[in-house]
C-alpha cells in the first residue's frame, strides 16, 4: 500500500516532489477498501501550524485515515518523534509514516512509524508509469515535472507583456450598461477567442475587468480543451488583474478537461502573486480544501445559478 501511493504522488502533483512531507488521505470505499483521498505537499520541515491546517484539509475533504510520507534525506530519530506526535488528528485514523529518499520506480522505502503493527515495513516503490494517476497525464499528452519549480514555470511571463489601456474595459462596462445587445456580442467575441478564433490580445482587456473576466466562464466551461490552450498563452503575455484572472480561468478550463495537476498550481500561483485578488482566493481555498473537482462544481453551480455567470465573492474588483 505505501509503496503503491508513493508511485502514484508525482502524476497526482504534477511533478516529482522532493525535500516534502505528503499527506495521504484515505476515503473508506466499501469494507475494508480505501481510495487515495487528497494529496497535500508542502517542503519538510514546517511549522506545526502548518501541519495541523494539512491534516485540517484532509479531514475537511472528508477522508477518515491519512498517510505520512517524508521524500529527502533520512529523518533523525527526534524529528521522527516529533512529527509523530504533530500529525495526531481528532477526526484521523493515522496509518504511520514512510520516507522514501526519492520518488523512483525500484526506489526502496521505509517505515519510520507504524501504527498496523507492522503490516507495512517497506518495500520497493513499483512502476510509477504504471499508476492510474500517471495513465490520466499520458492521456493529455503530459508528465509530471522534475521538480515543483519546473511545474510553477509552466506559468511564468515569457517576452514582453501585452499591452493592456484598462480604460477600454472600463469604457466597454460602461457602454454595455447601456447598449442593449451588446453584450450578446461581446460573449460571442469571448468565445470564438477563447477557441482561438481572431485576436488574443483582446482576451487581456476582457480580463483586466471583473465583470467582462465572468463572461468568459460559459465558454470556458463549454470549450475548456481549447479554452486551456488559449488561457495558457494569456498567462504567458500577462501581468497584473489581466494575469491573475487568466490565472484563474486556466485552472477552471485545466480542472474541465482533465487536469487537475495544473489547476492546483494556477490557482496557486495566483494567490502567491496576488493574495488581494479575491476570485484566485475563493478557488484556491475551495481546491486546497476540497479538491479541483469541488472547485469545478462550484464554478459551474454558481455560473448557471446566477445565469450571468457571476461567481459569488467575484463581484468586486478581483
Amino acid at each position: 500500500m505505501p509503496g503503491y501511493l508513493l508511485a502514484n504522488v508525482p502524476a497526482v502533483l504534477g511533478f516529482y516532489p522532493q525535500d516534502s512531507l505528503v499527506l495521504v488521505g484515505l476515503d473508506r470505499h466499501r469494507g475494508n477498501t480505501y481510495h487515495m483521498g487528497p494529496v497535500l505537499r508542502a517542503d519538510y520541515p514546517l511549522p506545526p501550524e502548518a501541519l495541523a491546517e494539512g491534516l485540517d484539509t484532509v479531514a475537511g475533504a472528508g477522508s477518515t485515515s491519512v498517510m505520512v510520507f517524508l521524500i529527502g534525506a533520512v529523518p533523525s530519530d527526534s524529528a521522527v518523534r516529533s512529527l509523530r506526535e504533530e500529525v495526531q488528528h481528532p477526526a484521523l485514523r493515522l496509518w504511520g509514516g514512510w520516507w522514501c529518499e526519492r520518488i523512483v520506480t525500484g526506489e526502496r522505502y521505509g517505515c519510520l512509524w507504524e501504527e498496523e503493527h507492522g503490516r507495512w515495513p517497506g518495500g520497493v516503490i513499483p512502476a510509477v508509469s504504471q499508476t492510474p494517476a500517471m495513465q490520466a497525464l499520458v492521456e493529455c499528452g503530459e508528465l509530471p515535472e522534475l521538480t515543483r519549480a519546473e511545474a510553477c514555470a509552466h506559468f511564468q511571463v515569457r517576452g514582453k507583456p501585452w499591452f493592456v489601456d484598462h480604460q477600454d474595459a472600463y469604457r466597454l462596462v460602461h457602454t454595455m450598461r447601456h447598449t442593449p445587445g451588446l453584450r450578446k456580442e461581446v460573449e460571442a467575441e469571448a468565445e470564438d477567442l477563447l477557441r482561438g478564433n481572431g485576436d488574443t490580445t483582446h482576451l487581456a482587456i476582457l480580463l483586466s475587468h471583473h465583470m467582462l473576466r465572468d463572461l468568459l466562464i460559459p465558454p470556458v466551461l463549454e470549450h475548456p480543451e481549447q479554452a486551456y490552450c488559449t488561457l495558457r498563452r494569456v498567462v504567458h503575455h500577462t501581468r497584473g488583474e489581466a494575469r491573475a484572472n487568466a490565472l484563474c480561468l486556466h485552472a477552471v478550463a485545466a480542472a474541465a478537461c482533465g487536469r487537475p495537476w495544473r489547476a492546483a498550481l494556477a490557482l496557486h500561483t495566483a494567490v502567491e502573486e496576488a493574495p488581494g485578488h479575491t476570485l484566485g482566493r475563493l478557488l484556491h481555498a475551495v481546491c486546497s480544501q476540497r479538491g479541483t473537482e469541488a472547485m469545478l462544481c462550484a464554478v459551474r453551480e454558481s455560473s448557471e445559478a446566477s445565469g450571468r455567470s457571476n461567481i459569488p465573492g467575484s463581484t468586486d474588483s478581483g
